[in-house]
């Protein structure tokens, strides 16, 4: 039932921005001279559906920058927590060579899963960016 509510608010804030465009358009038509050039009849020209059809691709693309973010997040805590327990086995138990190994082993793993994330981030940043989406 709440994801039913969800779909329907979505769906209700896609009509309103599709009506506030509508309402831009009709403004700009009434504010044009009277000679249009082909680009502006093209934009008057754009059905309801889409201009729908194109909110969606924004939201789309906002969607997937936010998930590239907490991607990005993910990666970040996974790596503080091998640095966490690295450190945590160096300070408790510095006598057990074993553990102090561990403990290194821990930061390489830690630095590792930080940089992949990093790069996996701009890579996909960069891949956005270079559909024109982002701004």
């Amino acid at each position: 039932m709440f994801k039913i509510l969800q779909e329907q608010k979505k769906l209700q804030e896609a009509i309103e921005s599709v009506q506030q465009l509508q309402h831009i358009i009709q403004q700009n038509k009434e504010n044009s001279q009277h000679t249009k050039t082909s680009t502006q009849n093209e934009i008057i020209s754009i059905s309801p559906e889409e201009l729908l059809a194109w909110e969606r691709t924004r939201l789309g693309m906002e969607r997937t920058k936010l998930a590239n973010q907490r991607t990005l997040l993910a990666f970040i805590r996974t790596s503080l927590a091998f640095f966490a327990t690295a450190a945590a086995l160096i300070e408790f138990f510095d006598q057990n060579i074993f553990l102090e190994r561990t403990s290194y082993v821990s930061i390489v793993i830690g630095t590792g899963v930080l940089s992949f994330g990093l790069y996996s981030y701009y890579r996909s940043n960069k891949a956005m960016k270079s559909m024109e989406y982002i701004k």
